[in-house]
């Protein structure tokens, strides 16, 4: 993108591409949090986190995550 910024049938493909990914790494988080599994469903979200750290629907998602974790 940084050498077509002008293109924007290449810049709406990146945004469109990131969405899905950004879909994709919610549903691969709700279905391990709807089975319970909420440490494993905390990692796959602070993994995405790395790559798009203001996402909000991951972040959402982590929140999710730690307030179902049980306290120590």
């Amino acid at each position: 993108l940084a050498r077509y910024p002008k293109n924007r049938d290449l810049v709406q493909l990146a945004g469109t591409a990131r969405t899905n990914w950004v879909y994709a790494e919610h549903n691969r988080f709700a279905d391990l949090y709807n089975q319970g599994r909420y440490g494993d469903a905390l990692s796959v979200v602070l993994d995405a986190l790395r790559l798009l750290p203001a996402e909000r629907l991951l972040l959402d998602d982590e929140k999710l995550a730690r307030k179902a974790m049980p306290s120590d």
